[in-house]
C-alpha cells in the first residue's frame, strides 16, 4: 500500500468517525444517553398478562402528531394541546390485556420538567372526575374517569416526560384502573 491509498484511506475513517460522532451527538438522550421515548416502548414480556396489540412502537416526531390517525398512533384535534406546550417526540403503543383491557400510551417529551409540569397541570385542571393513583402525588399522576362511557384516562410526569394513557378501556372497576395505572406507571418510572 502507497502513502497516498494509506492517506486517503485515513482521511475516510476521520471523517466517517466524524459523522457518525455528529449523528449521535444530535439525537436527543436522557441523562443516561440512550434514546428517549423509544426507552418506554414494552414488549410481550415486560408485564405478564400484557402486551402490544398492534403497529410498532417507535420515535415519533411533533408533526406526526396530528398528521397521522389515531390508528396510527396520531391524536388529530387534541394535538394543538400538546404542541403548544413544545412536544418534540413521543412514542404511541397500544396496549392489550385479559379480559379485553385496552390502553393507548403516549409518552412525550416535552424538553424539560417544568414544560412536562406545565402540560400536567393544564390536562389536570380540565379533568372531569379525577381519582388519585396510589403511591403518587396528585401533582404527579391523576386519572381523569369519565363515568358515562366507563373510560379512563392517566395523566402523569416523570421528569421531562408527560405521560398520557388515553382511552383505558375494559377494566372492572376504579380499583382495577387505578392498579393498572400504578403498575404502568412505576414500570416507566423505573426506566429513566
Amino acid at each position: 500500500m502507497n502513502v497516498k491509498s494509506l492517506t486517503s484511506t485515513v482521511v475516510v475513517v476521520i471523517v466517517s468517525v466524524w459523522s457518525l460522532g455528529l449523528k449521535c451527538a444530535s439525537e436527543p438522550s436522557d441523562e443516561k444517553g440512550n434514546a428517549v421515548t423509544t426507552d418506554f416502548c414494552l414488549s410481550d414480556s415486560d408485564v405478564q398478562g400484557w402486551s402490544p396489540s398492534s403497529g410498532q412502537c417507535r420515535s415519533r416526531s411533533e408533526q406526526e402528531l396530528s398528521g397521522e390517525g389515531e390508528e396510527a398512533g396520531g391524536i388529530n384535534g387534541d394535538a394543538p394541546t400538546y404542541t403548544q406546550f413544545g412536544l418534540s417526540e413521543y412514542i404511541f403503543q397500544r396496549l392489550s390485556g385479559a379480559d379485553g383491557k385496552e390502553i393507548e400510551v403516549y409518552v412525550m417529551d416535552m424538553g424539560d420538567a417544568a414544560t412536562a409540569t406545565e402540560l400536567f397541570k393544564f390536562m389536570k385542571n380540565n379533568a372531569v372526575s379525577t381519582l388519585s393513583v396510589e403511591g403518587y402525588d396528585n401533582s404527579t399522576a391523576i386519572m381523569n374517569v369519565f363515568r358515562t362511557t366507563a373510560v379512563y384516562s392517566l395523566y402523569a410526569r416523570i421528569d421531562r416526560f408527560y405521560v398520557e394513557f388515553m382511552r383505558m378501556k375494559g377494566f372492572a372497576d376504579d380499583t382495577d384502573a387505578r392498579t393498572t395505572a400504578k403498575l404502568f406507571l412505576d414500570l416507566y418510572g423505573s426506566r429513566l
